[in-house]
C-alpha cells in the first residue's frame, strides 16, 4: 500500500514546492511570489503531501496554502484576507480526495486561530471552471457577492473569460463536516480511489497537522457541533 504524509511545509521545502508547481503546471492553480510562499510556511498554513515511496526530487504528490491578502474594505478600513489558494495534486495522485483534506485541514486551523477573523476567509476561482466550483461548494463554501472592490479589481486581470474571478466564502456550519472528515482519516488511516471495473486502491494517509496535533480537542468539540463551547 502506498503511504503519505500529509503535513505544514517548512522552510526548508520551499525549493521543492516551487519544483512541485513548476512541474505540474496549471492555468487555475499557480504559485504565488516567493514572499507570499514563505510568508505561508511561517504561518503554518501551507500543506503538502509527501510521497514516501517517491525520489526526493518527487516526493511532493500535492500541495496548498492560505496566503494573506491585505485589502480594503469598502467603507475604507484596512482588512487582512485570507484565502484558500486552489490545491494542485500530481495527476498520479488524483482521486484519492486530497484536495478534501486540504480544504479541512485549512478552514479548521484558521477558525481556531481566528474565528472572528472567519468573515475573511475566502476561496477565488478563474471562471469558467465548473469542476472547483463544484468542489468548493460541496466544501461549504457559498459565492461571495459582496468581496471587497478592491479585491476585486485587482483580480480582474488573471481573468481568462469575460466571466472573470469567482469568489466564494466558506460558512462556519460547513466546519463540523471538515472537523468529522479530518477526524475520520486520521482514524482509519488510508483513504480510497475508485477505479474502472469497481476496482479499489487503498493508500494510507498519516495526517501530521497541528491542526489534529495541538488543537484536537477543538476539533472534537467542532466536530460535535457545539460552536457554542469556544465562545
Amino acid at each position: 500500500m502506498a503511504r503519505l504524509i500529509i503535513r505544514e511545509a517548512t522552510a526548508g521545502d520551499y525549493e521543492d514546492v516551487f519544483c512541485f508547481y513548476e512541474e505540474n503546471p496549471d492555468d487555475h492553480v499557480m504559485l504565488r511570489d516567493e514572499a507570499d510562499v514563505r510568508n505561508a510556511i511561517s504561518n503554518g498554513t501551507f500543506f503538502i503531501a509527501i510521497d514516501t515511496e517517491a525520489d526526493n526530487n518527487g516526493r511532493i504528490c500535492a500541495a496548498s496554502a492560505v496566503y494573506d491578502v491585505p485589502s480594503t474594505l469598502d467603507s475604507g478600513g484596512s482588512v487582512l484576507l485570507k484565502e484558500a489558494g486552489g490545491s494542485l495534486t500530481k495527476p498520479i495522485m488524483r482521486g484519492l480526495g486530497l484536495h478534501k483534506i486540504f480544504h479541512a485541514a485549512r478552514g479548521l486551523h484558521e477558525y481556531i486561530l481566528d474565528r472572528f477573523g472567519f468573515d475573511y476567509y475566502f476561496g477565488a476561482i478563474i471562471l469558467p471552471n465548473p469542476p472547483s466550483v463544484k468542489n468548493i461548494e460541496r466544501m461549504g463554501f457559498e459565492p461571495w457577492t459582496e468581496a471587497p472592490k478592491k479585491l476585486v479589481e485587482e483580480r480582474a486581470p488573471y481573468a481568462l473569460t469575460d466571466e472573470g474571478i469567482g469568489f466564494f466564502r466558506c460558512k462556519e456550519a460547513a466546519l463540523q463536516s471538515h472537523a468529522k472528515f479530518l477526524l475520520d482519516i486520521q482514524n482509519v488511516g488510508h483513504v480510497v480511489r475508485h477505479g474502472e471495473n469497481s476496482q479499489t486502491e487503498q493508500v494510507e494517509v498519516v495526517l501530521s497537522i497541528e491542526t489534529l496535533k495541538r488543537y484536537r480537542p477543538i476539533v472534537e468539540i467542532i466536530a460535535a457541533g457545539d460552536f457554542e463551547k469556544l465562545t
